[in-house]
């Protein structure tokens, strides 16, 4: 079967210098913070073009940590309800209430008829950058979940972690820039957020003889995990553009008129390859056809976050229910040999 995630054939890449890395940083005493981290951080803001990256131990604490700040208490937070739950309960942890919003064709936040709100947390789903300029036009505080767009680009070259008040990245493992492990990162402008922030990861305290400015949480990325991912940073451009390559060949052998291949615009950091299936039978059969060719598949995000036992509430969100009910997941990572880049091809092309 061909995995949707490959990460032995990412280690076997890395191996060589991963090892290396984290010998020279555990040899030298590094469990936490470090020159390993200090470089990440680096390049998170050059990459970005933000003044200043923390790494925490998560996006979640990315996200959390951004929502404690900059909203009072019981704020009302538009989210998309078509996401992982991560990013709801990274506003219920942050003490605010989550708005369920539905999405557009995109997976993105449906921007027409919102008010009321305090602020909204928009996720580039899967990869694809929303329209930025229209989030602006909203005069709402946005928040941008970059967990699956650390290489996104909208059409006018602006990078998705560069968006809104702040935007938190993930470096979990199924992520395009995997940490073996978990960590994230806060991107901001904000000179006085950043300084709260580094303290909010340690407990308020840069320092344990700090007097604490707030609960905070113990959130620490470690230093181990940030010299791995420094080197899959190095092949990052590389390994972007073989997915591009690999979703352009998906594309053009999705020939079904009851299969709808995915939006592309700017720079898609192609996360994850989602087709959007005729309706729920057809998904299915597609599941089974590409099963049958050694395919591995997923459903994303079924139940919706407002389906969850957690947040189970009555709203009627329907383009959510009609994506969550059609979209199909399949292998796009650069891992892929190009053998199994034809079997998959082939499998597509073959679907009727």
């Amino acid at each position: 079967m061909i995995k949707l995630f490959q990460l032995d054939r990412i280690w076997s890449e890395i191996r060589h210098d991963a090892l290396a890395n984290m010998d020279l940083v555990a040899s030298q005493g590094w469990a936490q913070k470090g020159p390993s981290t200090l470089a990440l951080e680096q390049w998170l803001c050059d990459y970005s073009g933000r003044k200043h990256a923390i790494t925490v131990a998560s996006c979640t604490d990315a996200l959390r940590c951004i929502l404690e700040y900059h909203f009072p208490e019981e704020s009302l937070i538009g989210v998309p309800s078509y996401t992982f739950i991560a990013t709801v309960n990274a506003i219920e942890r942050a003490g605010l209430v989550p708005i369920f919003l539905d999405v557009d064709a995109n997976y993105h936040v449906k921007l027409n008829d919102i008010g009321g709100l305090n602020g909204i947390v928009g996720v580039d789903l899967f990869g694809l950058a929303q329209d930025y300029d229209k989030i602006a036009d909203l005069d709402i505080p946005f928040v941008m979940d970059a967990a699956q767009s650390i290489e996104t680009f909208d059409g006018q070259g602006r990078n998705s972690l560069a968006q809104g008040i702040a935007s938190a990245v993930s470096f979990s493992p199924t992520k395009t820039i995997p940490a073996f492990g978990s960590g994230g990162a806060i991107l901001t402008d904000d000179d006085e957020f950043a300084v709260w922030a580094r303290k909010w990861r340690t407990h308020g305290k840069n320092v344990n003889s700090d007097v604490a400015i707030t609960a905070g949480a113990n959130s620490m990325m470690s230093s181990l995990e940030a010299a791995q991912v420094l080197c899959c940073v190095n092949h990052h451009q590389q390994w972007r553009d073989r997915r591009q390559a690999i979703a352009e060949e998906f594309i053009i052998n999705i020939t079904s008129d009851r299969l709808i291949a995915p939006t592309t615009r700017g720079q898609h950091t192609w996360h994850k390859f989602i087709i959007r299936c005729s309706d729920l039978e057809v998904r299915q059969q597609l599941r089974d056809h590409l099963t049958a060719h050694g395919v591995d598949s997923q459903v994303y995000y079924q139940p919706l976050v407002h389906e969850e036992e957690l947040y189970l509430c009555d709203v009627v969100l329907h383009n959510s229910t009609w994506l969550s009910e059609r979209s199909l997941g399949i292998p796009c990572q650069h891992t892929l040999t190009d053998e199994e880049i034809k079997t998959i091809t082939n499998a597509l092309r073959t679907f009727k």
